[in-house]
């Protein structure tokens, strides 16, 4: 439902950890890249989340994370125009999560 990638740069956003280690050694061996993110990148991010976020590639917005977090993660690693693809992985472990990140994961989609 998605037209082409134009490249292979991947970042894996999630709020579990395990399960961001584990896609991305997957992405790997597909031969997809996954680039750490940038300085800058991580600076912005680093003002905007709270400090126990694990800013890397994957990116875990840890398990309390509400919807905000992955909003935070896609505005400014969209705008640094960093990545081609960005892999979601959700455990829906936190009452703060609930099923409207659907609605706005649909909406970086288009």
């Amino acid at each position: 439902m998605q037209p082409p990638a134009k490249g292979d740069r991947v970042l894996m956003v999630t709020n579990g950890g395990g399960l961001g280690v584990m896609t991305t050694d997957a992405l790997e061996a597909l031969g997809l890249e996954i680039p750490h993110p940038s300085t800058e990148l991580t600076e912005k991010l680093e003002s905007r989340l709270p400090s126990y976020c694990a800013l890397g590639n994957p990116c875990d917005v840890v398990g309390d994370a509400g919807a905000d977090r992955y909003d935070v993660v896609f505005e400014e690693a969209i705008a640094s125009d960093e990545y081609d693809i960005f892999v979601v992985g959700m455990l829906l472990q936190t009452p703060s999560l609930g099923m409207e990140i659907t609605n706005r994961i649909a909406t970086y989609a288009r």
